[in-house]
């Protein structure tokens, strides 16, 4: 089971307290990480995902590596909570 959270910025599904499966955080900065997330769950499929978006700040390839670290540890604390 899981949980939708979403803020301004991100969209993403959180685990369930009552999940008791290992859990594997897939996040997607923009393109191609549905594919990656796919086939990470057809090769491990007995693992619990949590799979985070993030399109508002695409393309993190023109960001500074001090805005994609503070925005990837705001989804990060996002999905924890």
């Amino acid at each position: 089971m899981a949980t939708k959270l979403q803020d301004e910025n991100t969209t993403c599904l959180a685990a369930t307290p009552s999940d008791p499966r290992p859990t594997v955080l897939v996040f997607d900065s923009g393109v191609g990480g549905l594919s990656v997330y796919n086939e990470i769950r057809q090769l491990l499929p007995n693992l619990h995902y949590i799979y985070a978006f993030d399109n508002v700040a695409f393309p993190y390839g023109e960001k500074s590596e001090e805005f994609i670290v503070e925005r990837v540890l705001e989804i990060v604390t996002a999905v924890q909570q």
